[in-house]
């Protein structure tokens, strides 16, 4: 098997506040990652179709990276990840929406998953 790179996926649940504007806001941000951050090589934001639990999912958000050091090099310390899309994610934040109970997935992959 011939190392492709990295995939780097957050499976999350957005608390549902009833501000639908704010997971609009969410997304765009997330969806502005890839314009800024040279190193995602591929990616693809989802609406989750069917979640089972306690706390269903809401989204998936994947990103393919040369390798390793393109994920926790420029992608984790890009200003807009930590400025602003952490925001999201942070319950000391006003714009807080994403439930801490996520699931991040990082790992080799052989070919391009991504679409």
């Amino acid at each position: 098997v011939l190392f492709w790179g990295i995939l780097g996926a957050l499976v999350f649940r957005v608390i549902p506040h009833g501000f639908p504007d704010r997971v609009r806001d969410l997304e765009a941000a997330l969806l502005m990652m890839p314009k800024y951050i040279r190193t995602i090589r591929s990616w693809a934001l989802n609406s989750v179709a069917t979640s089972h639990g306690a706390t269903p999912y809401s989204h998936v958000w994947e990103q393919e990276f040369d390798g390793c050091e393109q994920l926790t090099g420029e992608y984790m310390n890009h200003p807009l990840h930590w400025g602003l899309v952490d925001s999201w994610f942070d319950a000391e934040s006003e714009h807080y929406i994403v439930d801490p109970f996520l699931t991040q997935i990082v790992g080799s992959i052989d070919r391009p998953i991504i679409a």
